[in-house]
């Protein structure tokens, strides 16, 4: 698995939203389902305790970015 980090946004929207990003990490590796939504971003879905959390993500050569999770 590609090393995952987060941008200054999504690290907030982490804290905002009561998501771990070790939660935003797993959803990520094993996601119900992904949608592509362009050429390199990417939305994970999980469902957590009758929650649906996104994290949305672009994946790189050597990285994936998370861009935003709600």
């Amino acid at each position: 698995m590609k090393r995952i980090i987060f941008s200054n946004h999504a690290a907030i929207r982490c804290l905002e939203r009561d998501i771990s990003q070790e939660t935003a990490r797993l959803i990520i590796e094993t996601a119900d389902y992904t949608k592509r939504v362009s050429e390199e971003k990417v939305i994970a879905v999980k469902m957590i305790n009758d929650r649906k959390i996104n994290v949305v993500y672009v994946e790189k050569d050597k990285y994936i970015k998370v861009v935003t999770v709600y």
